[in-house]
């Protein structure tokens, strides 16, 4: 039976000669990548590589010297961060960052404030309009507790609550911002065998089920040759190499950065 060919995936984050310095230090040298529609792109390197520097431009928190960002052709390069997360990008972060007098259920929904339409004062007079918005906000969320098994911790406050469920928590509020692009710094950090499966789960069904791109940094290199369709490698902040996992894996340049000489 005759098959159409697949159509290749459009561009949705090109990161192009970015350089990042701080002081006479450069965390990001000419770097570039780019991420196409629908795929998983992990970035590994050594420790110091410039990984968290690259998705911190990205996100817009770190404002590079050099080079351009773009998402779905719009240069973001030196957009604010809240505008970016307007645009359709949200991420984690390496340490858990989140309202640890919060519970569960709030710190997501306070994933929601970009997608809020009701200014408090026009609540206040306009209080039924006001009403319904949140309820709608409100089902979102619970649909995102359903999907990450979070429904016991609900009502729990997060600071209660252990590690491997507070990056579940903050998984779900990088959810709430219903990206198209999102950005997982070491989402395995700190979790144990069993949360990593887990993880590694959620992952791959917020990509192929939710249709979200992804962009992750991670050390586990098990989880990562698993689950991702290309890999970026970084190692004092150039791209040494990108490709399949099977490509890279093997390439001398990218064993001499883990290993070193000999």
């Amino acid at each position: 039976m005759f098959h159409l060919p697949a159509k290749p995936r459009m561009s949705l984050l090109k990161v192009s000669n970015v350089t990042l310095k701080f002081g006479g230090v450069k965390a990001i040298d000419n770097a570039s990548f780019e991420l196409r529609e629908g795929e998983i792109l992990a970035m590994i390197g050594p420790n110091g590589a410039g990984k968290t520097s690259l998705l911190n431009c990205i996100s817009g928190f770190y404002k590079p010297q050099e080079g351009q960002i773009f998402f779905r052709n719009e240069e973001i390069t030196r957009k604010k961060p809240h505008i970016i997360a307007r645009k359709g990008i949200a991420r984690t972060f390496q340490n858990v960052e989140l309202y640890g007098g919060m519970t569960t259920l709030d710190v997501i929904m306070s994933g929601r404030h970009i997608h809020y339409k009701c200014n408090p004062i026009f609540s206040g007079l306009y209080f039924i309009k006001g009403r319904d918005e949140e309820i709608k906000h409100r089902e979102k969320v619970e649909e995102i507790i359903d999907f990450l098994d979070l429904q016991q911790y609900r009502r729990k406050v997060v600071s209660t609550l252990p590690y491997g469920i507070q990056k579940r928590i903050e998984l779900g509020r990088a959810l709430a911002l219903e990206p198209q692009l999102l950005l997982l710094d070491e989402p395995m950090g700190g979790l144990s065998f069993e949360e990593k499966e887990d993880m590694a789960v959620y992952v791959l069904e917020i990509n192929e089920d939710l249709g979200i791109s992804i962009l992750l940094i991670e050390h586990d290199m098990g989880f990562v040759m698993d689950i991702s369709d290309r890999i970026v490698v970084l190692d004092r902040g150039r791209v040494i190499a990108s490709g399949t996992p099977d490509e890279v894996k093997d390439d001398p340049r990218v064993i001499q950065a883990y290993v070193g000489e000999g």
